[in-house]
């Protein structure tokens, strides 16, 4: 908990006194799409039952405007139907439609406190909306709620990043590679590359490489990936 305060504070300061960059966001843009999981909290409500499983199929094949009316159905005939506002929200999300994604997530939150995938997607939400302090307290959020889970840590080392607290980005980095690894999660690679990139910003470059060469054993067909290797071992 203590890391958690001190973690905070740093951010704030060096949000105060940093401008934000683009670090890595081209390579791995939106990594965080929250995959399939078992539902929250259900409904007794057939047909709201239905319009969800249809809105939900629609969404996962990427038809967004296709899954959008279903689900909205789905949250009409039962207004505390959990999953149905979550997915919702990533429809929103998937379509730039922000605001609209805030809404629906926070409305879930109120129903389901310890429910994280709306607290993971709303600071994705936060992150790509540039309210990097939101975004910083979600995912503070989930790593209370779910202190296991690598996507807190992720998120966290990744908002430091952009506002160039590389250090401090490491540090949360370590924990999500960590945590990735023991689940043997596919995500660890893009946390190698975020890895490497705060070494390369800080001229460690041996680190980096090391990193990056980790990244590259998943993301062969990566040129922005392979360009960065290329140019560390020119020096």
């Amino acid at each position: 908990m203590r890391k958690i305060a001190v973690a905070v504070i740093i951010f704030v300061i060096i949000l105060s006194g940093c401008a934000t960059t683009n670090t890595g966001t081209q390579y791995a843009e939106d990594a965080k799409f929250i995959p399939p999981t078992d539902m929250v909290s259900g409904t007794q409500n057939k047909e709201a039952m239905k319009a969800y499983n249809k809105g939900s199929q629609l969404m996962y094949a990427g038809k967004y405007n296709e899954a959008e009316p279903y689900l909205k159905k789905a949250v009409n005939l039962d207004p505390d139907f959990v999953d149905a506002l979550d997915h919702l929200g990533i429809v929103y999300r998937r379509q730039n439609r922000y605001e609209e994604a805030e809404e629906v997530y926070l409305r879930s939150i109120s129903l389901n406190e310890t429910n994280i995938v709306p607290v993971m997607n709303l600071a994705v939400v936060y992150r790509n909306m540039n309210r990097l302090e939101d975004a910083f307290e979600m995912y503070i959020k989930l790593t209370k709620i779910d202190p296991d889970n690598p996507e807190g840590y992720y998120g966290i080392g990744e908002l430091f990043q952009m506002v160039e607290g590389y250090e401090s980005s490491i540090l949360f980095f370590d924990a999500s590679i960590e945590l990735y690894q023991q689940l043997g999660s596919d995500l660890v690679y893009d946390a190698y590359y975020y890895q490497g990139l705060n070494y390369y910003y800080l001229d460690e470059y041996d680190y980096a490489l090391e990193y990056l060469e980790l990244a590259r054993e998943y993301h062969k067909g990566n040129k922005q990936l392979q360009e960065l290797i290329d140019n560390i071992k020119s020096r």
